[in-house]
């Protein structure tokens, strides 16, 4: 199973604007020249990291976009995005990750996208994202294998506009009315049963909710979006 990331994921916008990038598997091929420390756009998808991938990229503190997606990572260091701390986009999708890297993201507060989805994480702890405040999109689903969704942790995310929570066995919906200015939510795929107005209370930019595949889903009465206004 494979993501499909929208078309506003131009993750080669940096290009056009005269930034570096550089597709490559590591450690040979990586060029350790001056230019290509001032690299932008890291695209390490595609390759058989098993350790020490992060020595890949630790030289290259002005990153903006990493992708280590299909990449067979089963898990992520505490130390590996120390150096990039201007990161704005993390691809991790299809992988075989089986715990959420907060640890390893607590430097990457100015992390705007972040792409897990496609693991095999089995707990979303309630500090998992207390980290990315600056976080605008987030594609965390589905996981497999997810068996624990810590209520309240999608708390801090205050900025999100792209919410996909799509194949997390949820039973409810996570804590997210604090989310005001986000746009899109995908909640489908799940195991739903019951969808309060609470829930959307204060979600007024919310112009796309996906809840197809949520099984016998109840309670979803005429007052639920009543906060939702057409843009």
């Amino acid at each position: 199973m494979h993501i499909h990331l929208p078309d506003r994921f131009d993750i080669f916008e940096p290009v056009r604007r005269n930034f570096y990038t550089l597709s490559a598997q590591c450690p040979s091929q990586l060029n350790q020249s001056t230019s290509a420390r001032n690299l932008s756009v890291l695209n390490l998808s595609g390759g058989s990291f098993k350790t020490r991938y992060y020595e890949c990229f630790k030289h290259y503190n002005q990153l903006q976009v990493l992708l280590l997606n299909s990449s067979n990572l089963e898990t992520v260091e505490n130390s590996a995005f120390s150096n990039i701390v201007h990161l704005n986009q993390l691809y991790l999708h299809d992988n075989r990750l089986t715990e959420f890297p907060s640890k390893p993201m607590a430097s990457l507060t100015l992390l705007q996208v972040l792409v897990i989805s496609n693991n095999s994480i089995k707990e979303i702890k309630s500090d998992a994202f207390q980290s990315l405040h600056e976080l605008r999109e987030l594609y965390l689903g589905p996981q497999l294998q997810l068996q624990d969704f810590q209520y309240q942790a999608l708390l801090p995310l205050k900025k999100i506009k792209v919410l996909i929570l799509k194949g997390l066995s949820l039973t409810y919906v996570p804590v997210i009315n604090q989310m005001r200015l986000l746009q899109e939510l995908d909640l489908s795929d799940n195991k739903i049963d019951r969808v309060l107005s609470q829930y959307f209370s204060e979600l007024a930019r919310l112009q796309i909710l996906r809840l197809s595949e949520t099984g016998n889903l109840l309670g979803l009465s005429a007052t639920v979006f009543g906060a939702v206004k057409n843009p």
